[in-house]
């Protein structure tokens, strides 16, 4: 139960991490013509929850979030999305 916790607590972590990066901020955003923010909320979801199965939630290694990143992006290349920076 407290893994589940600390694991949960990793990932939510490390998305909103991720997350920063793809909101209104200055760095790229997720963008796919026609889809809506609920879509994108919803990938953005799954694709941490796949991209974090076997992460150790206390990882700090470099190598490790790299991973993770480019797993999550992998995932939401591949369910259509694709980053742009903003003008």
């Amino acid at each position: 139960m407290i893994r589940s916790i600390i694991v949960g607590a990793a990932a939510l972590g490390l998305g909103l991490t991720l997350a920063a990066g793809c909101g209104t901020g200055g760095g790229p955003r997720w963008i796919q013509p026609g889809a809506t923010d609920a879509q994108l909320n919803r990938d953005q979801d799954d694709c941490m929850s796949k991209a974090t199965i076997g992460a150790d939630p206390g990882a700090v290694d470099p190598q490790a979030r790299a991973t993770v990143s480019r797993d999550f992006d992998n995932c939401m290349r591949s369910r259509g999305w694709s980053k742009a920076r903003p003008k």
